[in-house]
Order: structure tokens, then sequence, then C-alpha cells
């Protein structure tokens, strides 16, 4: 998946010649991200390696963008002029859209099947922000500690009370995305 982005990112360094950056970040946006995100709530990669490999990309693409090839420029300030959150940061919102949807009754999937929901002792035991806390799922081994459940209500439960309530999946992620988070 990194080697096909990174080849699509390529083509369009050979093909694209024209100095526009939001031609330019329209043409990653469009074409190399969805490689990298694809059914990234499923496959989200918890080890730093993999982690890297794919920032990688987005780094790349960053340079591209911006026609500053340098090696005295800076990535991160790239980054923040685009206002490109991390992939990281994009997975895990689009883990914690999915976990709405499964909390919300959004998504055909037998939830009760995988999560607990936490009870009112276990929640204010953990002295925790909000009453929709889930139990995380026990996990033996590492692997399955870093799947999408355990990962993700840990996440989840962590929210601030005013994201997970929110009306809509669209204002739930609006709210993750504003830095509501805690």
């Amino acid at each position: 998946m990194v080697n096909k982005a990174n080849n699509t990112l390529a083509f369009l360094r050979r093909n694209l010649r024209i100095n526009s950056a939001d031609l330019k970040a329209t043409a990653y946006n469009t074409l190399v991200r969805p490689i990298v995100e694809y059914a990234s709530s499923v496959w989200d990669p918890s080890t730093n390696n993999q982690i890297h490999q794919i920032e990688m990309v987005q780094r790349r693409a960053a340079r591209f963008t911006l026609n500053r090839y340098h090696n005295t420029s800076s990535v991160n300030d790239m980054l923040s002029e685009l206002e490109w959150p991390t992939l990281q940061q994009r997975r895990e919102n689009v883990r914690l859209c999915m976990m709405y949807k499964i909390h919300n009754d959004l998504a055909h999937l037998p939830a009760h099947e995988y999560i607990i929901q936490a009870t009112a002792t276990q929640a204010t035991r953990n002295s925790q922000i909000h009453s929709y806390m889930y139990q995380v799922p026990y996990s033996r081994t590492e692997s399955h500690r870093q799947s999408f459940f355990p990962r993700t209500v840990r996440s989840w439960n962590a929210l601030p009370r005013n994201t997970v309530t929110a009306p809509s999946v669209e204002a739930f992620s609006q709210r993750l995305t504003v830095g509501n988070r805690g």
C-alpha cells in the first residue's frame, strides 16, 4: 500500500508540471491519500515503523505540493502551512467515527458481541468524563490489544461528553477535528 501510494505520488511529480499548490494538494487528496486511508479503521497500524512509513508518504506529498525540496526546509512547517493533520490522527478519527456509528446503531454490526457498556460504578470508579463508556475488551496478546475494539474503546472513553453526545456523525467528526478531545 505504501509502495502504491509512493508510485502514484511519483507519477504526479513526473507528470503534473504546474506550480499551483492548490492543484497539487487536490491531486494528492484525490489520488494518493485514498490509497493510504482505504479501510483504515480496520487495519490502522500500531508499530512505529509502519506508522513512520505511512507518514513519509504525506511528508513527500507536502514537499511536492509546496515544491520545497531543500534539505533545510522543515516538513513539519509545510504540514502546518497546508493544515494537513497527520495520517495517524486521521486514522484515529476514522476509527472514532466508526465507534460513534456503532454506539448509535448506525452501523450494521452486532456491537453487543464485541463490547460491553461500562456500568455506572465502573465509570465513577475510574472518574472518567462521560457515562457512555465501554469496558475495554480483555487482550491476552499485543496484536489483539492493538486491534479495532480494544484500541478504539480506550480512545472513545477518553473523549469529552460533548463530543460523544454529538447529534450526528458530521457533528462528531467536526468536534474531533476542532480539538475538543481530552
